[in-house]
Parts: C-alpha cells; sequence; structure tokens
C-alpha cells in the first residue's frame, strides 16, 4: 500500500484497486483553495474600493467539502460489510417493455 492505493489480485486473474489517498489530499486541498481565493479576492477588492460579497460563497464551498468527505467516508466504511444485492430493482420492467413503441 502506497499513500493510500491498495491493489489486489485474485486467483482468477481479476483484481480490485482502491485510492484511499484522496481523501488525506483534497479536502484539505479544496479548503486551502477556497481560503486562499477568498483573502486575495477580498484583499484586491478593497485596495479597488469595491465591496467583496464572497464569503457565503466560500461558506458553501467549505460546507460542500466537508459534506462529500463525510459521505465518502460513510460509504467506505458502510459497504466492505453490506455487500451489493444480487437483483437490486426487481420491480422494474425488462427492456422489452420500456417504451411506448414495443407495447
Amino acid at each position: 500500500m502506497h499513500f493510500g492505493m491498495h491493489l489486489t489480485c485474485h486467483a482468477d486473474g481479476s483484481c480490485e484497486f482502491a485510492r484511499r489517498g484522496v481523501l488525506y489530499y483534497w479536502p484539505p486541498a479544496l479548503l486551502s483553495a477556497y481560503a486562499t481565493i477568498t483573502f486575495w479576492y477580498v484583499r484586491t477588492a478593497r485596495t479597488r474600493g469595491l465591496g467583496a460579497r464572497v464569503m457565503p460563497y466560500a461558506i458553501t464551498g467549505a460546507v460542500t467539502t466537508v459534506v462529500f468527505t463525510a459521505a465518502w467516508v460513510a460509504a467506505a466504511l458502510y459497504f466492505p460489510s453490506h455487500p451489493a444485492p444480487i437483483d437490486p430493482l426487481p420491480y422494474w420492467p425488462t427492456w422489452r417493455w420500456c417504451c411506448w413503441c414495443c407495447r
């Protein structure tokens, strides 16, 4: 395992690949980017004598980053112990009955 990358190959020739390192890189990178953009935008706007209404956008970006990271972690913790169902939507119509022209 190298910084969150994991590769497992099985005897039948299939392989599983996971990149958990993105959880270490992207959330702090996005938060840093939102903070940097906000700082420089406000600084530039004030030197020009303009008002800068950027905080709602920066807060929205930070909250979105936190929510997506939490959802990613929740999915990573949930799915390994809960495998996907074999027939997830058995009540869906077959391809023959999906459109009006085939009925």
